[in-house]
């Protein structure tokens, strides 16, 4: 995807932490914020301990 092209996340979505379902024995977290006038996405991906 062209980043210009992706929609503006809605202001509820901002400052949230997200975690997807665990596969493959590693988790991911996200969380979107604001800098200035850009939205920045950050991902942390956590191996799972079996």
């Amino acid at each position: 995807y062209e980043p210009a092209l992706l929609p503006e996340p809605n202001h509820v979505m901002l400052k949230h932490l997200y975690a997807l379902s665990i596969r493959d024995g590693v988790m991911v977290l996200s969380t979107t914020t604001r800098y200035r006038h850009k939205f920045v996405t950050t991902c942390f991906y956590k191996p799972t301990s079996k």
